[in-house]
């Protein structure tokens, strides 16, 4: 098909009718909606609507879309984004408090200028465009009747809506405005094909294309730096303990931690002492070439504050990057959970991170992926020690790839050797250590904390220096950083139970965390709740020492598949139990949302598992009675010979799987080799 002046103004008249027409018709159902934080689904639900009703309403492509971009109570208006005009005006009928779908206000013409029935005559104005045949040609003439008409429809649309729900009136100004901005792109003139013998058109033609090609840039830039802001205040909340105090949250900007230059592994110069810098300079601090590095690997272990760390960058980024020396240079700040990952390549990071910029510019993702490159961009991928394959492929894809970009990378520092050996050869590396709190900055932190949820000054002031003095129990030595992580779990168990002070702070929250479900679980009637969980908590805690075993921190599906299997067997609501003594967290993949459920945190599930052992290893010696004569040999052990080793079980699920893992971990360590030498 040639295309001609009248087709083309066809493609502008179609484009109009279904890109803008979404566009308000998205605004309208995300003002007007009443399900508040849940998506359609759950809301009809809610509603008492039965599956059968549900499939009445929604025909099987309308649910499919609804399943596959799911409401999200963290960005409700960016699912409506993605439902088309026929999808919306369903959702415009039943669930957003208008008139019933079979009421004559919707069809009639009697029923004047009422948002439902504008709202009909736009869906009808596109059923019409899309269920013909051939493309519609217009004159140029036609087409500025036309678009005007629709101009004035969607004004009106938008007016009225604005009146229903008591929106100000600058809403309505602000999304026509859009819309006429829009139209007028449409109206530009659009060339025809150049004929090959038309040479000297092509400079011209060059010309344009880097014009079209800054101006699609700048429109990403603009779009992606703006989802990226307005999905980072979701995340960047550190909540204390949400399996027991829900609303104890901490922004990120109230914790912080000393971090102390390591041996840069790069250049052999370790005579100097190591360097106390803050994390307001971390994007500062330079190797001892006096260069920035490309390569910031932040080492600590559990419970030291790294992903508090990446929070407080991302909460400065949007909403005060002079917090941080040099932040104000970063184009774009991308935080990523390495844990559980399946994203391999900056491609899918994109479109996981991306997903509405990605579909706005309407752009194929390898030109996509070109433009990106071209911001100064800083990486912030978290979690290094629970990593899979993919998130290695990540990084390696990263390191490859020649962009404007930093990566820093939080890790434990067993895993500070091969992430530098990935690194070597490749970019520049700087190794870079958390190792606490000092005692003068703990007043301060715990005073933060307890600020959230204490209102009483005088009480403040007593729970604060209880909590100090704890504190000051667990702390041997002089001068030693605290934990984070150990002040942040003291304080949640000063204000839980201000009467507890022992040591043993981990058994302390667990009592804690059972004794709150079975409250919750007694509430509902169920009896025997006390044994109950007990049993469940031992399952788990066997759960744990595998999680450990296979790096699994975020609970795969068949884990939490097992949990949900032994909670029915016990006749318990799995839903209560799993948030009794887990936590969980939605995250966008995509455009859909995804749930992963996780232990509270690495340290509580080193402590379960390391009960299970203990609880095992007692139970072997009291049955057995064995002398230390009769304990396995160091080459009984080695073995790995249940026969020979009778404690061998209680770690390994028998010799078969302990051979396994020692297997992966020999092979682990070759592709670290074969990849340092290639």
């Amino acid at each position: 098909m040639r295309l001609t002046r009248n087709i083309v103004n066809g493609f502008r008249y179609q484009a109009a009718l279904n890109i803008e027409g979404q566009r308000v018709l998205a605004e309208v159902v995300k003002w007007t909606y009443k399900g508040g934080n849940q998506s359609v689904k759950e809301y009809s639900q809610s509603l008492g609507i039965s599956n059968r009703k549900y499939k009445d309403i929604f025909n099987a492509g309308q649910r499919n879309t609804l399943d596959s971009v799911v409401s999200s109570v963290l960005d409700m208006g960016s699912a409506f984004r993605e439902y088309d005009i026929s999808l919306l005006y369903v959702i415009l009928q039943n669930f957003c408090g208008l008139e019933k779908p079979n009421s004559p206000v919707w069809t009639s013409p009697a029923s004047g200028e009422s948002l439902e029935r504008l709202i009909y005559i736009l869906k009808e104005k596109r059923n019409n465009n899309a269920h013909k045949n051939d493309l519609q040609q217009m004159s140029d003439t036609e087409v500025e009747e036309e678009l005007k008409g629709l101009k004035r429809l969607l004004s009106k649309i938008l007016s009225k809506a604005s009146i229903v729900t008591g929106k100000h009136h600058q809403h309505a100004h602000n999304m026509e405005q859009t819309v006429n901005e829009n139209f007028k792109r449409l109206l530009m003139k659009v060339r025809e094909p150049l004929d090959p013998t038309d040479l000297a058109l092509l400079p011209q033609l060059q010309d344009e294309i880097r014009v079209f090609h800054e101006i699609i840039r700048e429109g990403v830039k603009k779009d992606s730096r703006q989802e990226l802001q307005d999905h980072y205040p979701s995340l960047w909340d550190v909540t204390l303990a949400p399996w027991l105090l829900p609303d104890l949250k901490m922004r990120p900007t109230l914790s912080f931690t000393n971090l102390i230059i390591k041996e840069d592994m790069m250049w052999f110069q370790t005579s100097q002492e190591p360097q106390t810098i803050s994390h307001k300079e971390l994007l500062q601090v330079k190797r001892k070439d006096d260069h920035l590095p490309d390569v910031l690997i932040i080492s600590g272990p559990g419970g030291m504050g790294k992903t508090s760390l990446f929070k407080f960058m991302i909460q400065s980024w949007v909403e005060d990057s002079s917090q941080i020396t040099g932040l104000e240079n970063v184009s774009h700040l991308m935080y990523f959970q390495l844990r559980g990952s399946n994203i391999c390549c900056l491609r899918d990071l994109l479109k996981n991170l991306l997903p509405n910029t990605f579909q706005k510019s309407g752009v194929k993702i390898e030109y996509f992926e070109e433009l990106f490159v071209t911001f100064p961009a800083v990486f912030l991928l978290d979690g290094y020690d629970e990593v899979n394959e993919e998130s290695k492929k990540l990084i390696v894809d990263l390191l490859n790839i020649n962009m404007n970009m930093r990566i820093i990378i939080t890790t434990r520092p067993g895993c500070v050797k091969e992430l530098t050996q990935i690194m070597q050869n490749k970019k520049s590396v700087l190794n870079v250590e958390m190792k606490g709190i000092s005692r003068e900055d703990c007043d301060l932190f715990v005073e933060n904390a307890l600020s959230e949820v204490v209102e009483d000054p005088y009480l403040r002031g007593q729970m604060k220096n209880n909590i100090l003095t704890n504190l000051d129990n667990f702390t041997l030595e002089k001068n030693v950083l605290n934990v984070p992580l150990t002040m942040k779990l003291l304080t949640v168990r000063e204000i839980l139970t201000p009467d507890q002070s022992s040591t043993d702070i981990y058994a302390d929250l667990t009592k804690l965390m059972m004794g709150k479900t079975e409250e919750r679980l007694i509430i509902k009637g169920i009896t025997d709740v006390e044994n109950k969980i007990k049993e469940y908590h031992e399952f788990q805690k066997g759960v744990a020492l595998r999680g450990l075993k296979r790096c699994e921190h975020n609970l795969w599906p068949e884990t939490v598949e097992e949990l949900k299997a032994k909670c029915e067997s016990l006749n318990l609501p799995y839903k209560e139990m799993l948030a009794g003594f887990l936590t969980f967290e939605r995250s966008r993949k995509g455009l859909s949302i995804v749930q992963t459920w996780s232990f509270p945190h690495n340290r509580f599930q080193e402590h379960w598992a390391a009960d299970y052992i203990a609880t095992k290893f007692l139970a072997v010696t009291n049955t057995l009675l064995l002398d230390e004569n009769e304990i396995s040999s160091i080459e009984e052990v080695a073995e790995l010979n249940p026969n020979k080793n009778l404690f061998l079980e209680i770690y390994f699920s028998g010799a078969e799987e302990a051979k396994q893992l020692l297997s992966k971990e020999g092979n682990k360590q070759k592709k670290l080799a074969d990849r340092h030498f290639l």
